[in-house]
């Protein structure tokens, strides 16, 4: 279950919340696509059938100004072994130069111990203000000043390839992300636009973009991650457009581990006075 975390949060990309198609963040500027004023989306995670985890996401825009706040916890079967939750926040601008990070901070609590990080970001690179507990009494090793200059925040990362995909590109592209304790690089290769009208579990159905996933572990993590989190085959992530001239959401995520396949649902999407759940 530990394993399922450590990869759930190196996606989340998605993951939730936001939450993917990608440029450097040194790349061209990308064109400020329409975007609601509040947009609210829910996520349902599997295990195969089991029920394992729920997170929701509040992304507002207010004169430029943006802020996601995602709520992630295990749920059902997942917390007869541990009990798992994670807030996260980040704040930036959004306009002709793109997405611009200010700062980030995220609170979890798991194995037992609540953990702690906040950045801010100086001339578009981050600075780490707090970390509890410091790495020399978790598994996670200190990850090098050096490694972290010009990087994103996961959910800053996501915003920015919504705004990729809604300027009409695909899904191409890498991504570097620091999330206060770990620094990996996410890379997103266009792969086919299918039909989820067959899927019962999303509340998307029609075409949807499909991207490859590959992540790229840098520094900051457990020694033996890559043992327990590494995929039998390729994750894919789906964007789509739930609502006609609404916005681009990330709304399925799949990947096949030692353990199982893990499934992925966009379950609700509220934007102003128009909601689609499932039944």
């Amino acid at each position: 279950m530990i394993a399922i975390y450590r990869d759930f949060m190196k996606l989340k990309i998605f993951m939730f919340w936001a939450a993917i198609a990608l440029i450097l963040p040194s790349g061209p500027r990308v064109s400020a696509e329409p975007f609601p004023s509040i947009v609210k989306v829910a996520y349902e995670g599997y295990l195969g059938p089991l029920y394992l985890l729920s997170a929701t996401v509040e992304i507002s825009m207010d004169d430029g100004i943006y802020r996601i706040a995602t709520n992630f916890k295990t749920e059902g079967f997942a917390n007869w072994f541990f009990y798992l939750q994670n807030q996260a926040v980040s704040e930036g601008r959004r306009g002709n130069r793109g997405i611009v990070p200010l700062s980030f901070r995220m609170k979890a609590f798991w194995n037992d111990k609540s953990r702690n990080a906040k950045l801010k970001y100086v001339d578009g690179s981050p600075i780490l203000e707090k970390l509890l507990p410091p790495p020399e009494e978790v598994e996670n090793k200190a990850v090098p000043h050096s490694l972290i200059t010009k990087t994103l925040d996961p959910l800053s990362m996501a915003l920015k390839m919504l705004s990729v995909m809604g300027s009409g590109k695909k899904c191409p592209g890498t991504y570097k992300v620091f999330d206060g304790r770990r620094r990996y690089d996410l890379t997103f290769t266009d792969e086919a636009v299918v039909d989820l009208a067959e899927e019962s579990s999303s509340i998307v159905r029609g075409p949807a973009r499909r991207c490859k996933m590959a992540i790229e572990r840098v520094s900051g993590f457990w020694d033996k991650s890559k043992l327990v989190t590494e995929t039998c085959e390729t994750p894919f992530v789906w964007i789509a457009r739930p609502l006609k001239n609404g916005p681009l959401l990330p709304v399925k995520f799949e990947s096949i581990y030692k353990f199982g396949k893990i499934r992925i649902y966009l379950t609700r999407l509220e934007v102003g006075d128009k909601v689609i759940a499932l039944d």
